[in-house]
């Protein structure tokens, strides 16, 4: 069945959500996060969009975009297409570098550009790669809290005179509340998750020196049974999910899960 074409809202303004094919790392190396910002840069100044914040993580990234002219499809088909190139050239690999086109969702009321740029700007946090808001380099945030006019961002003047007129005072209002308890969540529910469950799955392998590859050899049982029962019981997964997390067959996890919970009986 074809596509169906995105709808074209009236605002300007998108909270845009690109992720790897399968849950596959797409920003590997910091090469690679200096690449997609990159061509972002170029296409901002020909396809008439500006940024105004992002966050790229090693599985997915967010940006937020004010769209001036064209329509937004045509946009990340360009930024796609241009880093699907770059990546498959680079590991030399084919196929799907992103997991379906994008997401995104039209900020069609004004008084939630704040809220998505603090979400946006809290993923590193949420997610575990960093403990502070500006001890991560690949967000936004650091550009809008450093007094540096090299930015890629831009609308960071208009986005400050929300806190207040006064640089100083305004920068320091924008650090207190993007710190601040709240509720944002947009585009991420099913990130979260999959974050979760790929570095309890990352930890457990480096820790033991273990390739995902060799996870069904003979002599790595013991890591087997730990993994499919660790996915069961704290990412509530299906039988089919953990298999296709683990790379093993269905049968596999069944008799592992059926004997674990036989014993308990």
């Amino acid at each position: 069945m074809a596509r169906l074409p995105r709808e074209i809202n009236e605002s300007p303004y998108y909270h845009v959500l690109i992720r790897g094919n399968g849950e596959r790392k797409i920003f590997l190396e910091d090469e690679d996060k200096d690449e997609i910002l990159a061509i972002f840069k170029k296409y901002s100044n020909t396809e008439c969009f500006k940024l105004i914040a992002y966050c790229i993580l090693d599985s997915h990234a967010h940006f937020l975009l004010k769209v001036d002219k064209y329509d937004l499809s045509s946009i990340m088909k360009k930024v796609n297409v241009t880093y699907a190139y770059y990546y498959n050239n680079k590991y030399q690999r084919s196929g799907h570098v992103f997991y379906d086109r994008f997401q995104s969702t039209c900020i069609e009321d004004k008084k939630y550009i704040l809220p998505v740029i603090r979400f946006i700007h809290n993923d590193p946090l949420s997610c575990g790669f960093a403990k502070k808001h500006d001890a991560y380099k690949w967000s936004s945030y650091r550009e809008y809290i450093e007094f540096n006019e090299d930015n890629l961002i831009h609308y960071k003047q208009n986005i400050l005179n929300e806190f207040d007129t006064n640089i100083v005072e305004a920068t320091k209002k924008f650090k207190e509340y993007t710190r601040a308890q709240n509720e944002d969540l947009f585009l991420d529910v099913k990130d979260r998750k999959e974050l979760k469950i790929n570095r309890i799955l990352e930890f457990y392998l480096k820790q033991n020196n273990i390739k995902l590859s060799e996870l069904g050899y003979k002599q790595n049982k013991i890591h087997r049974i730990y993994l499919v029962l660790k996915l069961k019981d704290k990412g509530k997964l299906s039988i089919r999910q953990i298999g296709e997390v683990l790379h093993l067959n269905r049968g596999v996890v069944y008799n592992i899960i059926k004997e674990h919970y036989k014993e308990e009986e």
